[in-house]
């Protein structure tokens, strides 16, 4: 993986943390941006279920989708997830042991997405803010 050599321990691990990736009900666009039925068409994603429990239907999709990622990997992986706006801090989440191959690629990417305000949203915060005056202190 990114020209390195990998055991089959860390590339399955590797493959475990995908997998969840594309299962999360929090990468939900993520996995809509991923998944995609052989009718092209996107299959509904988020499921609260493990993956080994899911049924073949359900799996199916997912792997299609992992294989896709490792076909062309990072470079598929990092379009979806541009597409899609996740950031690296969303799809690392509460997981601390990430294996080294997906680590070096989530490094890439930025922690959050910017917000950008939209003019609504300015001229309500300027209605609440209190007016700064000479000798006014917040």
């Amino acid at each position: 993986m990114n020209c390195r050599w990998v055991s089959s321990l860390t590339l399955f691990n590797g493959y475990r943390f995908l997998v969840h990736t594309l299962t999360s009900s929090r990468l939900k666009h993520l996995a809509n941006t991923a998944i995609i039925d052989r009718d092209g068409t996107l299959r509904p994603s988020g499921t609260h279920t493990e993956f080994e429990r899911m049924g073949v239907y359900l799996r199916r999709p997912i792997m299609l989708a992992l294989a896709t990622w490792m076909t062309d990997w990072p470079d598929r992986f990092l379009r979806d997830v541009r597409s899609s706006c996740s950031s690296r801090s969303v799809l690392m989440g509460d997981r601390r042991h990430i294996p080294f191959w997906i680590q070096e690629v989530l490094d890439t990417l930025p922690t959050a997405q910017p917000h950008r305000l939209t003019s609504q949203e300015v001229q309500s915060c300027a209605r609440v803010a209190p007016s700064r005056r000479p000798g006014h202190q917040l």
